[in-house]
């Protein structure tokens, strides 16, 4: 399954379902082109490190569609020329960036992406946090014998490095936060596969497979919408589902009476501006809204 994110929102666009046997990394200039077909203009795109790779970049250069992803490690040419061009002047005072309660030293250094040498952008980092608790593991794995001696100089050397490339030549204290990004992306996932039940799959048919797979994404797309909404008051989703289930009513022939909201089921109704009914009135097309009392003499019950 894969499925295509919106940066600023964080809800989904689409998903697609390729068979298992097709590699990854071949998927996503199809699924920028499907995007198309549904008047989705495609102008940047946030990687997963799996997708960098020459066959997309160049692609990408040619469309003119703007692209940041993390460099992977297994990438070793591009890898070592940025580390060694940019390692000496990375941990200096002007390189010092704040990102989330987390500090770090970043460096811009000019690069070639892709088969036909793009200008690119490579930002060379060391996050100081996660370079202690790498050293932090690889000593307790030493102590415990788990790890030779051999490795461990590399594991010091390499603590805390990582490196981003894109497209566009952001400042070195703008490119954490456009990474970042995916952490919506990653939290759609996150709730796909939890409350909204995208796994485990039970199913013997393709139609079946497409039906959940949709109903899965409805949910998440709900759940994501709740949650942005109500983050901002340190509830949960679970006290807004349970505070509802208990909102009652009264049944009439002509009419159904709403009852008090629970101040919690209340708190919510005003987080998400709905205004809870009086009463709903029994009519030809239906059941209609009230939200003041009828005038006197109009009550048939």
């Amino acid at each position: 399954m894969i499925t295509i994110i919106q940066r600023d929102t964080g809800y989904p666009l689409m998903f697609r379902i390729t068979p298992g046997n097709i590699n990854d990394i071949s998927t996503i200039t199809r699924s920028i082109s499907n995007l198309g077909v549904h008047d989705i203009d495609t102008d940047f795109i946030l990687m997963d490190a799996g997708y960098f790779t020459d066959d997309n970049v160049d692609p990408l250069y040619a469309a003119g569609i703007d692209f940041i992803t993390r460099l992977p490690e297994r990438n070793r040419i591009l890898y070592n020329t940025i580390l060694s061009e940019g390692q000496d002047k990375l941990i200096k005072k002007e390189n010092l960036v704040r990102y989330n309660n987390r500090a770090g030293y970043i460096v811009r250094l000019d690069c070639r992406l892709g088969k036909q040498k793009q200008e690119g952008f490579a930002y060379l980092g060391y996050d100081v946090d996660r370079a202690s608790d790498e050293v932090h593991k690889a000593v307790n794995r030493l102590a415990d014998k788990k790890r030779n001696d051999e490795q461990f100089p590399k594991i010091l050397d390499n603590a805390g490095i990582f490196v981003i490339v894109s497209s566009l030549p952001c400042q070195s204290d703008e490119i954490l936060p456009v990474y970042y990004i995916r952490q919506a992306i990653e939290q759609y996932f996150d709730i796909s596969k939890g409350s909204s039940k995208l796994t485990s799959l039970r199913i013997h048919s393709e139609d079946a497979l497409y039906g959940h797979l949709t109903l899965s994404m409805i949910a998440a797309t709900i759940n994501i919408r709740i949650m942005n909404t109500i983050k901002r008051y340190h509830d949960d989703r679970d006290s807004l589902f349970m505070s509802l289930n208990n909102q009652k009513c009264l049944v009439y022939r002509t009419q159904i009476n709403i009852c008090e909201p629970q101040a919690m089921a209340n708190g919510f109704y005003n987080k998400f501006h709905i205004k809870c009914p009086l009463y709903f009135k029994r009519t030809g097309s239906g059941l209609n809204p009230q939200y003041e009392l009828s005038k006197h003499g109009e009550y048939q019950v």
